[in-house]
């Protein structure tokens, strides 16, 4: 019988060409992720790096979203994002050459002619110095040339050593990798439990964690003992890159997307759920420390040694068996030597299920133990997580509930303390009570409401991730300087409202500390009478927003305007005049509506938007009648308005506008019809 002709194709026993292919092909996939996504960073933060970041972290600050960009690290970030963009794109092109010089799906074009070229210039044998004609000089640049070539060389040679998938030392190498890479993972987790406002959102990033986790010892327990090494790594290997990917790349741009379809809304200033929800994922997307920076880019640079590793081996041929270098993998359990006899009983579902958990824990190395541990402390710490029931507690009510790790009290991001409700008046003792439910680190925007006889407990200090307090409705006894609002105790705190307080005659000594922090501030419907005198050098001069309004003050003192807010406000007053000094900026509408006044400075102001509603001015300013200067005066219900019967009319540079709102209480910059239906007993 005549011997069949060998095949001159080796075929791979567990790995044909088509998953070869597919690996190929997930490959370029990844490539066009990262490229897609980091081009996108590069975009995000080349826009932060040509604004004002001064008067941007002051707005975001004062809508209590508090993101604190910093320019130099958006330089940094969206020039490594573009080169990362390149490479990945760059990566893509050659695959595309590759593949059709080859007529095949190829990676990278195959390295073998180019390394023997390569290594036999480096390798050659220098010539002798007898047959070199030229200078001394000539000879000591081609020695130090080829020395440089040849430790590059040796370099390059190392690397794929270590991290490409048939390197004698890959084990080693993905070992440092997946350490870091499950480092950097762990820290974005743990950021999104504290920070995401959907649970869907906490518990995707968790499970993806712990599948990558556990993605090493299942592929080796799912291939099992037949599977050679080369199959067992690139299942590895691939999908590890794919977990990475989703955590790096799917997670970050998903909450990026949020934050910029939600970009600066004007409903921002007065909506509580809205500005934490924007503060919270804004506080994972905006990168403001050089350890998350380093961080970042180390998790980068992790993918990047994969993806390399896997093109340089997927490349270099269709046989995944046949140039496969030797090597230590993972050991496998030895099959049970007991002899099985024909009598023996098929084992229960349990001692089946204990064996399986056996030959699983035998398949894990050092570094998958870590991956494993990390994995089982995550999955721990989720499930402590979502086992924070609301207490049982009247009064207390939380309008964005937290999934934070290893917290034990109650995480609320946005919370209401309602003094009627939880049937107490208001005291210090009774309010500490309260607050002592809550885990100080979780609130974001808190408000208490509804006390009658109202005073601050020092536990507020223990707040200091506060970026918006409120009261409301309620009766101020006591408010000293023990529980003091300070950028030492709240330095997040942007926004303050104190609506509809009483006892309020003068701002209470809580608020007038050194080093206040909030840079948007609301009185509305009190009895405030008077401002300080040095009230500029108690709270902040880059003050973005100061609304004194619905209340009893009979001047505007020196100290507001020393402040010099970007937008003023104090409508419904009982002010007479106004001092010659311009009152916010010329850009912003100043709001000096329902105000017994009479009549305007002729200099010192340069408004462009003046409300002028329900006072008693006759005439405009001098000021505001300049030509070539567009301005609006809104003066409905004054005699601004007397004998004119259109809606809006033109006089010369000049739209005034006579049309009367509603309501009084529409000419305020607060909304307070809308807060009064949303805080409503």
């Amino acid at each position: 019988m005549a011997d069949s002709k060998p095949s001159t194709r080796t075929q791979p026993p567990t790995l044909g060409s088509r998953a070869i292919s597919l690996c190929i092909a997930i490959v370029l996939s990844l490539h066009v992720a990262y490229g897609v996504s980091y081009a996108y960073e590069a975009k995000r933060y080349f826009q932060q790096a040509v604004m004002d970041m001064k008067r941007i972290n002051a707005i975001t600050k004062a809508l209590s979203i508090d993101l604190h960009a910093d320019r130099h690290m958006a330089r940094t970030l969206a020039a490594t994002s573009t080169l990362l963009a390149t490479w990945h794109f760059w990566g893509i092109v050659r695959a595309a050459r590759a593949s059709l010089l080859h007529r095949r799906l190829l990676l990278t074009t195959p390295e073998t002619i180019q390394i023997a070229k390569l290594t036999r210039q480096l390798t050659s044998r220098m010539q002798s110095k007898r047959r070199l004609r030229g200078s001394c000089c000539t000879g000591c640049c081609k020695r130090v040339l080829a020395q440089i070539k040849h430790t590059f060389h040796r370099i390059h040679s190392t690397w794929r050593e270590f991290f490409t998938i048939d390197g004698k030392r890959y084990e080693l190498g993905a070992g440092i990798r997946e350490i870091i890479e499950i480092r950097t993972q762990l820290h974005v987790v743990y950021r999104i439990s504290g920070v995401a406002v959907s649970k869907r959102l906490n518990d995707l990033a968790a499970v993806v964690f712990i599948l990558n986790c556990f993605s090493t010892p299942l592929v080796h327990l799912a291939l099992g003992r037949k599977a050679s090494a080369y199959v067992r790594r690139l299942g590895r290997h691939v999908l590890g890159m794919i977990f990475t990917a989703l955590i790096n790349i799917a997670m970050t741009n998903a909450m990026w997307s949020y934050v910029e379809a939600a970009a600066i809304k004007p409903e921002f200033w007065f909506d509580q759920v809205a500005a934490t929800q924007l503060r919270f994922l804004g506080k994972e997307t905006v990168i403001n420390s050089w350890l998350r920076v380093v961080s970042t880019r180390g998790a980068m640079c992790m993918a990047i040694f994969a993806l390399e590793g896997l093109k340089i081996r997927l490349s270099a041929s269709n046989d995944p068996i046949k140039s496969v270098v030797a090597v230590s993998d993972v050991p496998l359990p030895e099959s049970s030597s007991d002899p099985k006899t024909p009598d023996a009983k098929k084992p229960s579902i349990i001692l089946r299920l204990f064996r399986l958990v056996v030959s699983f824990i035998r398949r894990i190395h050092i570094v998958d133990e870590f991956a494993v541990g990390m994995g089982i402390l995550v999955l721990v710490a989720h499930i402590q997580a979502g086992m924070h029931p609301p207490p049982h507690t009247p009064g207390l009510q939380c309008d964005m509930p937290l999934h934070p790790w290893a917290v034990f009290k109650w995480p609320c991001g946005v919370v209401e303390l309602n003094c009627h409700r939880a049937g107490v008046s208001g005291q210090a003792s009774e309010i500490d009570t309260l607050l002592e439910k809550l885990d100080p680190g979780s609130v974001s925007a808190m408000r208490l409401t509804h006390c009658s006889r109202l005073e601050m407990p020092p536990r507020i200090k223990t707040f200091s991730n506060l970026a918006m307090f409120e009261v409301y409705n309620a009766s101020l006894v006591r408010w000293e300087v023990e529980s003091a609002l300070t950028k030492t105790s709240h330095p997040h705190l942007g926004t303050l409202w104190l609506i509809r307080v009483q006892n309020l005659a003068q701002l209470p000594p809580g608020v007038l500390e050194p080093g206040f922090p909030s840079i948007n501030v609301h009185v509305c419907v009190t009895d405030l009478t008077a401002l300080p005198s040095d009230l500029d050098q108690r709270w902040p001069t880059d003050a973005v927003r100061v609304a004194i309004e619905r209340s009893a003050l009979s001047s505007v003192p020196d100290s507001l305007v020393r402040l010099n807010p970007i937008v003023v406000s104090v409508s419904r007053n009982q002010i007479t005049t106004l001092p010659s000094v311009q009152l916010g900026s010329i850009v912003t509408p100043l709001g000096l509506a329902d105000n017994p006044i009479t009549a305007l400075p002729d200099e010192g102001y340069a408004n462009i938007d003046l409300d002028l509603r329900y006072t008693q001015v006759t005439k405009a300013p001098g000021w505001m009648t300049l030509p070539n200067v567009p301005r609006t005066l809104l003066a409905g219900g004054s005699p601004l308005c007397d004998g004119i019967e259109t809606a809006q009319t033109k006089i010369n540079a000049i739209t005034l506008v006579c049309t009367l709102p509603a309501s009084k209480d529409d000419v305020l910059t607060f909304p307070l019809g809308q807060i009064d239906a949303q805080r409503a007993l």
